[in-house]
């Protein structure tokens, strides 16, 4: 038999007697914590990607392939937002998963005494439980560690029942994959240096098989599941370039001297531990760990932070009793050195969010109340969920969208799914299906292809929004730069620009950037583009690291690059620059910073140009780089975004006509009102339209009339003369006349209808024309249902 670690066996805290009574109570209490009921959506970044992952589910599509983000087909769960689909599941797994924590939590800090115990339970009521992100990797290393604690004894490792735990969790999150196989290979191998050949096999076949049997059971084939590692690692590797923010100050060196204390500990369980094989596996998983959520909370260091100090919090609070230390001399080194990172994780804590620290026990209360009030009444909390997604399909609601859309495929630029899942659309996204998560040039190129492709919706919503203080058409760059040569404007709803697909679509080659020049550039050397003028340029800039450089982006995180743009007024555009999303390329002239401006891109009379760009690093991270850029600036073909735009707006005024008019004149801008449950056009008189005659057409049909306010409740229109002729230029033909006073006739209240033979005319123009009788004041006349065939 291998090297163990006998008087583990025999040791009064592992195997110490618990009180019954009490690990129930203490059981129920963390698992009710633990439970988060799911939320209702909302109409935001957060709740739109996590809805749309049980949307995703629901609809069969492959993740790794349709669906290209870090979660995998059960992340829905995590996500734990609830819009109408599998709610059942969502309890359903709270409630076991919470029940499986509860008891790896007891289990592993059953050896703990005292003051030790009263630490460890203290911080899994109050945080430790608090954060599912960080809490599945604590549940994951606790398993991982238990396991090998039960190998070194001799004892059954339960591989059946956490391999298969372990391999559900790896399906719900691509990191959770990651650091549960790692968990399983340390394990598997430890056990194999063993000679116990037996467990290693089985706990690595029980994974993989059980991961594989939850994923085929999630509907999801076999051959994604290798696009589905490559394209998350891809995700994974821009995330950090792109989704960096600067740490706040203290923060940093809060984290070094945790990385400090928990440094000392590992030299000294090193050093005192027999058994280095069984301390190297343990503290090969404590690497991973704190690795994994050290990069999760100091990549984006906000709110994420709380991850790492939690995971932190962990060997300081469950020590002896985590890795079962025993005969180890000095045991009050061990405990300075923890005590000391567990102050450190504490401060940092209170630093990310400080009424986590110090409101936590009310925090905990109500959260507590708050789970057992829902099951108390659970038919309220079903009915209020119910309730709240019911409003928001109101408050978001799209009628006019929907009416045209039908039952057609539609995509969501931007990052507000949630608007087509509130509508009930056919939602047909593109791979990486928010567009600030678009980090890397093959990301980029995937949503593209897509929407060249035969694949693509009918339909695009159109959101132009960033993040993070990046160029405006950086995100999801290459789709952007092609969109509007494949669709067409059609309407605008609630900050929602609807596109229709062309029913010609151009070569997709004649429309790539084509390259104009490449350039090395010095950091903060200006780079002219004032000669390029309107024309639509391509920039792409790849900034290399230097080997200090690559060793802090693997260890922490990239340092801050800045993009400055001067325009033609040298107004100064100073833009977050990710490298990642840099080297794929974007639109920099002319210069978008909101619709209005893309418009004016693509057609306007007065774009905004481009003087000169720089890309700027601040002097203290200038070390981390190259000293040149390469630049590439290329060409890309324009569009009639705009005058196509401005067409179909005023054709959208013009809604219930058949023809959209050449012409119109009127005393007031024309706007949309109902009358009797008909949409009617407000042309206030005096006013004319002219509509093109094709020779051939028989009839002109429509109705024309007053608004009730017009003529009643203090109204004091005296009426007026509508007349429809048609013209060739030289003779004038009057095809109706009709003299209307509704304040004092009621024949002449409502719409009238007329109904004209045109059958006998030739090529010419159709005019429609509103004269006053004697005062306009109050003549707000209207056509409705114009139609011309």
């Amino acid at each position: 038999m291998p090297n163990a670690a006998p008087s583990l066996s025999n040791s009064p805290e592992f195997f110490a007697p618990n009180n019954r009574l009490g690990d129930t109570l203490l059981w129920i209490l963390i698992a009710l914590l633990t439970i988060n009921l799911p939320q209702p959506p909302l109409l935001e970044l957060d709740s739109s990607w996590r809805r749309a992952l049980g949307y995703f589910l629901h609809r069969g599509y492959p993740f790794g392939e349709s669906v290209v983000f870090t979660y995998g087909p059960l992340g829905f769960l995590l996500g734990n937002t609830y819009g109408g689909l599998y709610f059942w599941a969502y309890v359903t797994f709270q409630a076991a998963f919470a029940a499986i924590a509860a008891t790896i939590i007891l289990v592993v800090g059953r050896p703990l005494r005292g003051v030790s115990r009263f630490c460890y339970l203290t911080f899994f009521i109050l945080w430790g439980v608090g954060y599912h992100d960080a809490l599945h990797m604590i549940i994951i290393a606790f398993c991982g560690w238990y396991m090998i604690k039960r190998l070194a004894v001799d004892k059954k490792p339960g591989c059946t029942l956490f391999g298969s735990f372990l391999a559900f969790l790896a399906v719900i999150k691509f990191t959770n994959l990651l650091f549960a196989g790692f968990t399983v290979l340390i394990t598997a191998c430890y056990a194999w240096t063993r000679g116990d050949r037996r467990n290693a096999l089985w706990l690595a076949g029980i994974f993989g098989g059980v991961f594989l049997l939850v994923w085929l059971a999630c509907g999801q084939p076999l051959w994604a599941l290798s696009d589905y590692v490559i394209n998350s690692l891809d995700v994974s590797s821009g995330y950090q370039a792109a989704m960096g923010l600067p740490t706040p100050a203290g923060q940093l060196a809060l984290a070094l001297g945790i990385f400090a204390g928990l440094g000392g500990y590992v030299v000294w369980h090193l050093i005192t531990q027999k058994d280095h094989v069984r301390s190297g596996a343990i503290l090969l998983i404590l690497a991973a760990f704190l690795f994994l959520n050290w990069k999760h909370g100091f990549v984006r260091a906000d709110g994420h932070m709380l991850g790492f100090f939690y995971c932190a919090l962990v060997p300081a609070v469950a020590f002896p009793a985590l890795f079962g230390e025993q005969n180890g001399r000095h045991r009050w080194i061990p405990r300075i050195l923890l005590i000391i990172a567990a102050l450190l994780s504490f401060t940092g804590m209170r630093r990310t969010y400080t009424s986590n620290i110090d409101y936590a026990v009310n925090i905990t209360n109500e959260k507590l109340q708050r789970n057992i009030q829902a099951f108390l009444n659970w038919d309220d909390f079903r009915a209020n969920l119910e309730g709240q997604i019911d409003h928001w399909e109101r408050e978001a609601g799209l009628p006019k969208t929907k009416l045209l859309i039908g039952k057609d495929s539609v995509d969501v630029l931007g990052f507000e799914q949630a608007i087509a899942l509130f509508n009930d659309f056919n939602y047909t996204p593109r791979p990486v299906f928010q567009s600030y998560s678009v980090y890397t040039p093959h990301l980029s190129e995937l949503n593209a292809d897509f929407l060249a492709s035969a694949n693509a919706p009918e339909f695009l919503l159109l959101k132009l929004q960033t993040i993070d203080e990046r160029p405006l058409l950086m995100d999801d760059s290459h789709l952007l730069a092609l969109f509007p040569h494949l669709y067409t404007f059609q309407l605008l709803e609630k900050d929602f620009y609807v596109f229709r697909r062309r029913a010609e679509i151009p070569p997709i080659e004649s429309l790539r950037p084509r390259r104009l020049r490449t350039r090395d550039v010095t950091i903060g050397e200006p780079l002219s583009l004032a000669e390029f003028g309107r024309e639509h340029l391509w920039l792409e800039i790849d900034l290399p690291f230097t080997l200090l450089g690559r060793i802090r982006n693997f260890l922490y995180k990239p340092p801050m690059v800045h993009l400055h743009v001067v325009d033609a007024e040298n107004q100064v555009e100073t833009y977050r620059l990710p490298l990642t999303a840099a080297r794929a390329g974007f639109q920099i002239n002319p210069l978008v910073t909101d619709f209005a401006s893309y418009l004016e891109a693509h057609g306007g009379d007065a774009p905004r140009t481009v003087k000169s760009i720089s890309v700027e690093v601040a002097e203290s991270d200038r070390r981390f780089f190259e000293d040149q850029a390469l630049v590439s600036l290329s060409a890309l073909k324009p569009t009639a975004l705009k005058t196509e735009y401005e067409k179909q707006t005023e054709r959208e005024k013009f809604s219930m006509f058949s023809e959209l008019p050449v012409d119109f004149l009127s005393q007031t801008p024309p706007s949309k009102i109902e009358i009797g449950s008909r949409e009617a056009l407000v042309m206030h008189a005096p006013s004319l339209m002219e509509f093109i005659f094709h020779a051939g057409t028989r009839h002109i049909t429509g109705a024309h009339g007053y608004p009730p306010g017009a003529y009643s409740d203090g109204g004091e229109t005296d009426g007026a003369v509508f007349t429809i002729s048609w013209t060739d230029g030289t003779d004038r033909i009057e095809l109706y006349h009709r003299e209307i006073d509704p304040r004092n006739n009621l024949a002449d209240r409502g719409l009238l209808d007329f109904d004209l033979d045109t059958s006998h005319l030739g090529e010419g123009r159709i005019l429609f024309e509103i004269s006053i009788r004697d005062n306009p004041g109050w003549d707000w006349t209207c056509w409705s249902d114009v139609t011309i065939e």
